[in-house]
């Protein structure tokens, strides 16, 4: 919830001592507005059984109207899952029969001793996130400047569109991570 707000009102949340009252106002009205919306937060941890995932997906069969799933962390979804790629099979079956958008993150672990400035590829997904590959779009998150050594680029992130659009390519875009978000810069 922290960084919902964070992202919708501009207000760095991690540093309480800057939160003036104009700024508190602000974060009130978006809490507000967040615990009255029909959004649904849930999280694997505590949660009793092998495939935690399960449990979720018999609680949005219960969920009348959904409009998105936000998988933060595929991996941890599939952690105990009957078969390799049986979440994702899961997820795609609630998207095609439900008619709702699934958006499922994974990562990447590329090779250590490739160059920092290699855009990423699919095969740079984790073992156990590999089933993400076979989604329709996938949007690959490169970070050059991950070790400081590209002081032009700092903050800034490329967005490349690997597979479901007839062209790809990338966007750059600068990462605020204190308000939790991504921000579009004009193309150079």
């Amino acid at each position: 919830m922290g960084n919902l707000v964070a992202a919708t009102t501009s207000v760095n949340t991690d540093r309480p001592l800057s939160i003036d009252p104009g700024r508190r106002a602000r974060i009130d009205r978006a809490q507000k507005v967040l615990e009255e919306s029909r959004l649904l937060l849930w999280s694997r941890a505590g949660k009793p059984g092998k495939w935690a995932f399960a449990h979720l997906m018999k609680h949005l069969a219960a969920q009348p109207d959904l409009d998105l799933v936000v998988m933060d962390g595929y991996s941890q979804a599939a952690y105990g899952e009957p078969s390799e790629g049986a979440t994702f099979a899961a997820l795609q079956k609630l998207a095609r029969e439900r008619d709702v958008a699934v958006l499922v993150t994974a990562h990447l672990t590329p090779d250590k001793d490739a160059p920092e400035t290699d855009p990423p590829a699919l095969s740079d997904l984790r073992s156990m996130e590999g089933p993400v590959a076979k989604a329709r779009n996938v949007v690959l998150l490169h970070r050059p400047d991950r070790n400081g050594t590209v002081s032009q680029r700092r903050g800034e992130v490329d967005l490349i569109a690997a597979r479901g659009w007839q062209d790809t390519g990338s966007a750059t875009v600068r990462f605020e991570p204190e308000y939790h978000r991504f921000v579009d810069l004009p193309n150079t």
